[in-house]
């Protein structure tokens, strides 16, 4: 009976490991950096953006793209993010915007 909850137990450590890494990508650059930590310094990488410092006009300034805020107002920073990121904010949109490089 131990070593079916010892089985068990360990099933279940895996597959909560498991979770927790679901939606890592399995190759390419970002598979290197779990929760992309640190990947802005992989000499590959051209540009990122984790919207975790500063405000929208800053952002649009990091971005280099005046024609992107042509509406502010629908441009902000929210709390909601996905269970798998390492950031605790991310980039909203409630109406036309534009974000490129």
């Amino acid at each position: 009976m131990h070593a079916v909850k010892s089985t068990l137990l360990g099933i279940l450590v895996a597959s909560l490991a498991a979770n927790a890494l679901a939606g890592t990508p399995e190759y390419g650059i970002a598979s290197r950096y779990l929760r992309d930590v640190a990947i802005e310094n992989d000499p590959h990488v051209v540009f990122t953006e984790n919207f975790e410092s500063g405000s929208v006009d800053e952002l649009v300034r990091r971005w280099g793209c005046t024609a992107c805020y042509t509406w502010p107002e629908h441009m902000s920073f929210a709390s909601d993010v996905p269970a798998t990121s390492g950031g605790q904010r991310s980039y909203r949109s409630d109406g036309p915007t534009d974000l490129y490089k």
